[in-house]
């Protein structure tokens, strides 16, 4: 056996465990990287969620000239409670960490939470609209 045919079982062993370090590196950091960037602001949102109240966010956005639905993502866009005709004449702001799909108990929750506060706030967007618009005809 020659020096170079005795040398490739290390020379490959070396390269394996290298490879393997450097995928078990990028899957921890994968990992923490999705905690972090996932979900820690799955948790925030939840939080931040609690301690809304749709009539005083929809009193505020009015304030502000701000009269867009509020809108889940999914598959397509749904904007709870209201018809596309409204929704297109005045628009709709896109709430973030909405989908169709969860991937925990905590997600779910937070898609619930947020199904129904957008639901509640169209609802009460459209009647002050639709007072308005009302009152201004003739």
């Amino acid at each position: 056996m020659n020096e170079t045919t005795a040398r490739r079982p290390f020379q490959f062993r070396l390269s394996s465990a290298l490879i393997a370090m450097v995928v078990l590196s990028l899957l921890v950091g994968g990992g923490l990287w999705y905690w972090k960037r996932y979900v820690l602001n799955i948790s925030a949102e939840l939080e931040r969620m609690d301690s809304t109240d749709a009539n005083v966010d929809v009193n505020d956005a009015w304030g502000r000239g701000d009269f867009r639905f509020l809108g889940i993502y999914g598959i397509g866009l749904t904007v709870p409670g209201v018809d596309e005709a409204h929704w297109e004449k005045y628009g709709v702001n896109r709430l973030r960490f909405t989908s169709d799909f969860s991937r925990s108990g905590e997600e779910s929750r937070l898609l619930r939470k947020t199904k129904d506060y957008a639901a509640e706030y169209n609802r009460l967007l459209l009647k002050k609209i639709m007072s308005t618009e009302t009152n201004a005809k003739p």
